[in-house]
């Protein structure tokens, strides 16, 4: 059975097998940058994994839910960091066998098939041959259902490239417009037009992208509205409740059913 720590320095390169599943648990867990030439799935099967991007020096994230599949290209520099528990499966393919997959980041929904056939594979050994029956039909059926599903292009968070504001790839919180313009020591009309032309966003619009990603992780986390209240600078839970509705559509206890609970 192909689980693996979260410490394991893992590199699906070095196997030469067609497909390759894996399993782990992890829990305050930061990977490197790196890339691979397999292109790779990836779903938490509970809680959420922050996926960042570093492709063409643009650095970006997103919060991956439960309820979607991730499709990473091959040869793209990515890594992920986990700041609550998250149990994660991970299915990787020779280019050979991605040839008719996305050439960028792109997002599935799960369905009860799906999530079967995920679970099968990243628990299937590692030294076994895929070419043999019964796997060569797992393997078949696994990629016709992942070709049959609409999957739709990943809306990345993208972070400013300038220097003095690197350290908000790392933020826990994100400061009003004035107070980041006293910090980095520049005025909030330079700052505007940094955001605006590195990002497309203005900066009060990056900034509740950044806290509605936040939103969703800390209640994959099953964080209490109270804490997330805090966590995040609002007034009141109702203050909170009412920015998480208009942003998302749903309450955030809604969200969480819909979206951040795991079907196992």
């Amino acid at each position: 059975m192909p689980r693996i720590s979260a410490e394991a320095n893992f590199n699906p390169d070095a196997f030469e097998q067609d497909i390759l599943g894996i399993a782990a648990t992890l829990s305050i867990h930061a990977s490197p940058l790196h890339q691979h030439a397999k292109g790779q799935f990836l779903v938490a099967q509970s809680g959420c994994l922050k996926f960042y991007s570093d492709e063409n020096g643009c650095k970006a994230s997103y919060v991956l839910p439960p309820s979607r599949l991730m499709w990473i290209p091959g040869g793209v520099d990515h890594r992920v960091q986990v700041q609550h528990t998250s149990e994660y499966r991970s299915i990787y393919l020779v280019p050979s066998l991605c040839n008719t997959l996305p050439t960028s980041f792109a997002l599935y929904p799960m369905n009860d098939l799906l999530r079967a056939l995920i679970e099968r594979i990243s628990l299937t050994d590692f030294e076994v041959n895929w070419q043999e029956r019964p796997l060569q039909s797992l393997q078949h059926l696994f990629l016709d259902e992942v070709g049959r599903i609409h999957h739709i292009p990943i809306s990345f968070l993208t972070y400013p490239q300038d220097k003095r504001l690197a350290f908000l790839t790392t933020a826990t919180h994100i400061p009003a417009l004035y107070e980041l313009a006293q910090t980095v020591g520049a005025s909030e009309k330079t700052l505007s037009r940094i955001f605006k032309r590195e990002t497309g966003l203005s900066y009060q619009h990056w900034k509740q992208s950044w806290t509605l990603a936040q939103a969703v992780e800390r209640l994959a986390a099953h964080q209490s509205l109270t804490d997330i209240t805090y966590a995040l600078g609002f007034s009141s839970e109702s203050a909170f409740c009412h920015f998480f509705k208009k942003w998302s559509r749903y309450s955030p206890r809604m969200y969480q059913q819909n979206y951040l609970l795991s079907k196992d």
